[in-house]
């Protein structure tokens, strides 16, 4: 079933018709996409709980949450169900008291707190009283959930515990509310879905690319997805691009899509924080890895709280395998700030890098060696010079090995089927960590150091 805009999407038996407040957003489940990737995997986790009284799907845009939920609830939900999207602007509980009348709940006359507020107290007591009464249970959905307060969040937290499981709470949403999730984990009261979840397996994007009539080989699809880190509209954005097109060579990591994929993250990702949360991302592009240490020597002393609450909103940072306390940005997501950063200040550009450099060379230090014994440290390279070396990555050694074999920039994009821009931005990055500023330089000195492969 699958409901346009405006409709209601209510199932079961038909309740007496209720005055409905007046609602903030629209209701409806939105339209699925014509080319639909269905995700088995995470509708059967969806599927897996379902009395958890709230799934949270979290993640940054372009991930699918909307078109994931929206097939959940047109295919394979059984109960009573609203869909309430909410624009950034719109107050919380107007919207979800709308959907609650919808659903047939008598709602308190008093109606929401117009301004966003939280609800009175008698307000909140009445609407989980008349929750508690329902014969049945019901899931309201809450798309574009934006940041509400503490005490927002309190009352939400409330009714869910006393609603008398009635109510299933499905937020849709970019940044994480402010509700104490750690006990909902702690009391398995939770579904959770996050990007790493919503992120496409290799199989999942080669579905999409095919379905757009784009049948990649299995490595190239490899290598464009690891690039994306699975985003689903990164995936989508190189599709409509070479959709058709009989050359291969570039697909992979770059090409035509580029800038129709920078200015979505600009608009929709980077551009969703405030400055300061802007100048500290872009500055955190510079090192391919960070931790808490680093980040204050390039952000200053708030970033290392800054830096703790970007994993809550969301903002492509990961986990570095291996290494605990050390952090990363998507591939995709890193290029673009390390872009932003240049084209904003090449004198700050430059002045973040001589601060990675040494902030490598003080923890070589002997004194910093004896204070962080038991940390992991970052690695030496292969030779143990004197002058530390960031590590390279796998496809920087790449390039640095075609390098040596003196081809053309333009000769590296064909061989390794990724663009010229790509080349360009792993060369940068290959003079930077090697502290030189030109090629044959980089050459000589990874020879020195044992750095090519062979």
């Amino acid at each position: 079933m699958q409901l346009q805009p405006g409709e209601s999407s209510r199932r079961g038996a038909a309740r007496p018709a209720r005055e409905e407040p007046a609602a903030a957003g629209w209701p409806g489940v939105p339209d699925r996409p014509r080319r639909l990737l269905r995700r088995d995997r995470l509708l059967d986790r969806l599927d897996a709980t379902p009395r958890t009284p709230l799934v949270l799907v979290s993640a940054p845009a372009g991930t699918g949450k909307t078109t994931l939920v929206a097939d959940w609830v047109s295919t394979r939900s059984r109960e009573r169900t609203e869909w309430q999207t909410l624009e950034r602007e719109d107050p919380f509980w107007a919207g979800v008291v709308g959907g609650l009348a919808r659903l047939g709940v008598p709602v308190p006359t008093s109606g929401p707190p117009p301004d966003g507020g939280p609800l009175g107290p008698a307000t909140r007591r009445s609407l989980a009283l008349s929750l508690a009464s329902e014969a049945e249970p019901m899931t309201l959905v809450v798309d574009g959930l934006g940041p509400v307060s503490a005490a927002v969040a309190g009352d939400v937290d409330f009714l869910l515990r006393h609603c008398g499981h009635r109510l299933r709470l499905v937020l849709l949403t970019r940044t994480d509310p402010a509700l104490p999730l750690y006990r909902y984990r702690l009391e398995q009261t939770v579904t959770e879905v996050r990007t790493a979840d919503l992120a496409l397996t290799d199989d999942e994007a080669a579905a999409l690319l095919r379905a757009m009539g784009v049948p990649l080989p299995a490595a190239s699809v490899h290598r464009m997805n690891e690039h994306l880190a699975g985003w689903v509209a990164g995936v989508r954005f190189a599709g409509r691009t070479v959709a058709g097109r009989e050359d291969e060579p570039g697909l992979a990591l770059g090409g035509g899509w580029d800038d129709d994929m920078a200015a979505y993250l600009r608009s929709e990702v980077l551009g969703t924080h405030p400055p300061d949360v802007r100048a500290l991302l872009m500055a955190l592009s510079i090192p391919d890895t960070f931790d808490p240490g680093l980040a204050e020597t390039l952000g200053g002393p708030s970033a290392r709280r800054t830096l703790a609450r970007l994993g809550a909103a969301n903002a492509f940072v990961e986990d570095v395998p291996g290494r605990p306390g050390h952090h990363r940005f998507a591939p995709f997501f890193r290029d673009l700030l390390r872009a932003e950063q240049a084209y904003a200040s090449p004198a700050t550009t430059a002045d973040l890098e001589r601060r990675v450099r040494e902030w490598w060379q003080a923890q070589r230090s002997p004194a910093v060696r004896r204070l962080s014994a038991a940390r992991p440290r970052p690695a030496r390279d292969p030779v143990g010079a004197d002058v530390p070396v960031e590590s390279l990555t796998e496809k920087e050694r790449e390039v640095l090995g075609h390098l040596a074999e003196l081809l053309t920039t333009e000769e590296i994009a064909a061989t390794m089927f990724i663009s010229v821009n790509t080349v360009r931005t792993h060369v940068r990055n290959i003079l930077r960590k090697l502290g030189v500023s030109r090629r044959n330089a980089a050459v000589r000195v990874a020879r020195e150091r044992d750095l090519l492969a062979g």
